[in-house]
């Protein structure tokens, strides 16, 4: 099903409050102005002097609405940022409210964001984000057990060469495929799993600043929720060298590189 087409409407439920607040009190002043000064004649200059006088309070009403509708949604986002305690809590969010959570996130990273207000397929972008002059488009993926596979990646990087855009970021609540991470390496995608978009929350939450770089200490398992922990393969072709493990093993087997 593809997202529906947005209206004038959802333009202005999309941007702060205080815009339609500032089209509320513009139009309220104007319209009832602006009709005043219209002659009676010919037919249409009456047409358009009734029009104005009739709308001269629904207008002003009508932004009234889509502020409140506005701060409602700023709202929300900011208490469901708030309330997030770890990988648990964000898997519990609705899809359509992560998706709108990580437009907060990166809002508070300083991205200009582009939303939408739609639902279903959309070639793969669920966010905008621009800052000094690069564009990246963001995919997000509110899955509680199932890897994002190599498909999905690649989805991405065809739509961040056809529009052109600089980068990519593709986030989920769960993990990657190890053939996902391979392909992504050496390109512009960033790929944020469970783990690190646990630590990226808790950053924004906190106000710090926050590099991909920074490790997650401790690790979290973006399959369970529980802490990664340093391992030595015992045997086998990588008998010798360190991976990360799933502290519930064997009940979890997850494994990724330290």
């Amino acid at each position: 099903m593809p997202r529906r087409k947005e209206s004038v409407a959802d333009l202005f439920i999309l941007l702060p409050w205080w815009v339609s607040a500032f089209f509320a009190v513009v139009s309220f002043f104007a319209l009832p102005a602006i009709a005043a000064s219209l002659p009676t004649a010919p037919m249409h200059y009456a047409a358009l002097k009734g029009l104005l006088t009739g709308g001269k309070v629904i207008i002003p009403f009508a932004f009234c609405l889509l502020a409140l509708i506005s701060a409602f949604r700023s709202w929300r986002v900011k208490s469901t940022l708030a309330a997030q305690s770890g990988l648990d809590s964000l898997r519990e969010v609705p899809w359509k409210e992560f998706e709108d959570l990580m437009g907060g996130v990166f809002r508070r990273q300083g991205y200009s964001v582009a939303e939408n207000l739609g639902g279903g397929a959309d070639g793969g972008v669920d966010l905008i984000l621009r800052r000094a002059g690069q564009t990246t488009l963001v995919q997000c993926k509110r899955w509680k057990g199932k890897m994002v596979g190599v498909n999905i990646v690649r989805e991405l990087f065809g739509v961040m060469t056809a529009d052109g855009a600089e980068s990519g970021i593709l986030v989920t609540t769960s993990g990657f495929t190890s053939e996902a991470s391979q392909w992504a390496r050496g390109k512009k995608i960033r790929l944020i799993d469970g783990g690190e978009l646990t630590t990226l929350v808790k950053s924004v939450q906190s106000g710090r600043a926050y590099s991909p770089a920074e490790p997650a200490l401790p690790g979290v398992c973006p399959r369970c929720g529980s802490a990664l922990v340093v391992r030595t393969a015992s045997k086998g072709q990588n008998a010798g060298n360190r991976f990360m493990g799933c502290s519930s093993f064997p009940k979890c087997r997850h494994t990724q590189p330290v």
